[in-house]
């Protein structure tokens, strides 16, 4: 058996079928002695969802290895007694999710990966259609199109009324090249369009009495929303929900993961500090700071795909924030938040810090900012070595007791000190995963220079807020 896992694990390309068929039955009965490993494994890490297409993909992979003679799959999570090992294939499933959250549409799907597992009805690939109904979370929205429509906002075709299935109305598409085959991520949220514009929003279902509409809509007031301080996501419209009075509907920009496409040079992370600390409302948690990355893509990627475009498209390129002249970062989700009050309790969050507590009393403030240091410290420091400058200040947000913190005002003014003394050399550094020897680095650090120059040269002004 191997002893290391591959480094990483790419979508295969189109390749050739098993021919043999004792060959895909030994791959048949392999994947079946895996799959309650795959089960737990998805399970434990996947929406509902998301698993079935998942375990579709990882049996795929296991086809393909297999057309291709290669077996380093199975030697590596099979024991030499033929018993699967579950830390290595779980290792393997990391991997082959790494690679989805890439390249999920370039996945191919072969009448080999719907053959029916032991158990299960019998499946052939004509069968295999899709998400070809709505889902009981996708009816809502279906309800309510011709009211959105009615106050500017087009739900895309899945939601229309009378929808038919691309793939059923032309049998010759593949379902999951197919714009209207990708189903909602997330419960009580999806993507529209506004009519006046163009502008693609997101549509969020809360509850009326919840904090989250007030505060997000003080926050996105006339008074306050031109602020270059406030990273609070900008409210477009709230409207009354037609299914239900006791929901609001908020009307929000498309937003993107953090760090999709990931950091590139000290100063895009010298950017992401100084705007997340100017103003740090609410759960500043990982999932909950993201960025209007529209400049970053010169095609806009599908809502609830981030991995290709509207058509099913893979996108394989993404300018940097330095090219476009710097991104602008938002907090959203406030349905946490305080507005105003210096004690609280609770034990929500997405993050566990020490203090928290359902009895006990605790500054909200303070939290914020045990959270805000937690996401530098993943975000940054745990995946980069040359941005060791930054210890010192997560240090002393992520203190344990809350008392030794600084306040979201001192914490700025440590970074700005920070900041102040890098040495030039600094602004020009690519971020680094690994340690090189001199002679590469050196290399590499001037080329990027070069490239570094010629972005700050070219960049274009940083889009306007978002209204």
């Amino acid at each position: 058996m191997n002893t290391s896992a591959p480094s990483s694990l790419q979508p295969a390309e189109v390749g050739p079928q098993i021919e043999d068929i004792d060959a895909f039955h030994r791959c048949q009965a392999k994947f079946k002695l895996l799959r309650p490993v795959l089960n737990r494994y998805t399970d434990q890490n996947l929406e509902a969802s998301q698993r079935w297409k998942f375990q579709l993909l990882c049996l795929e992979y296991v086809f393909i290895c297999e057309a291709r003679e290669e077996d380093s799959f199975f030697d590596y999570v099979f024991s030499p007694e033929g018993e699967v090992v579950e830390d290595e294939a779980n290792e393997i499933f990391d991997a082959i999710y790494s690679a989805i959250e890439l390249l999920t549409h370039h996945f191919p799907f072969k009448p080999y990966t719907l053959l029916s597992m032991e158990g299960e009805p019998q499946r052939g690939p004509e069968k295999h259609t899709g998400p070809e109904t709505l889902t009981e979370y996708e009816l809502p929205w279906l309800a309510r199109y011709e009211f959105l429509k009615e106050r500017g906002y087009l739900l895309r075709p899945r939601y229309r009324p009378g929808w038919v299935a691309s793939w059923k109305t032309d049998p010759s598409l593949r379902p999951i090249f197919c714009e209207d085959w990708t189903t909602i991520n997330h419960i009580g949220i999806l993507d529209a369009q506004r009519i006046s514009d163009g502008l693609v929003v997101v549509l969020k279902e809360i509850d009326a009495k919840s904090t989250e509409g007030p505060i997000t809509s003080f926050l996105s007031s006339e008074s306050i929303k031109d602020d270059p301080r406030n990273h609070a996501v900008p409210v477009l419209d709230v409207l009354v929900d037609n299914l239900d009075d006791q929901k609001l509907l908020l009307v929000l920009p498309l937003l993107r993961r953090v760090n999709s496409p990931d950091f590139e040079s000290v100063p895009e992370v010298l950017d992401l500090i100084q705007q997340t600390l100017e103003a740090g409302p609410g759960d500043c948690s990982f999932g909950n700071i993201l960025m209007d990355a529209r400049a970053l893509f010169p095609v806009l990627w599908h809502p609830q795909s981030p991995v290709a475009t509207p058509e099913g498209r893979l996108i394989t390129k993404a300018r940097s924030r330095t090219e476009v002249g710097g991104v602008r970062y938002y907090f959203i989700d406030f349905g946490l938040s305080t507005r105003g009050e210096s004690r609280t309790t609770g034990l929500m969050g997405n993050e566990r810090a020490p203090e928290l507590s359902n009895t006990v009393p605790y500054d909200p403030y303070r939290l914020d900012v045990y959270i805000l240091g937690k996401v530098y410290q993943e975000l940054l420091l745990d995946e980069f070595i040359n941005v060791e400058f930054l210890q010192p200040l997560i240090d002393r947000m992520t203190a344990s007791n809350p008392s030794d913190r600084p306040s979201a005002e001192e914490a700025y003014a440590i970074f700005k000190d920070v900041r102040e003394n890098l040495n030039l050399s600094w602004f020009n550094q690519r971020l680094r995963r690994e340690e090189s020897g001199i002679v590469r680095r050196t290399l590499e650090e001037s080329s990027y220079w070069l490239q570094l120059q010629f972005a700050r040269l070219s960049a274009k002004p940083m889009l306007p807020t978002l209204e």
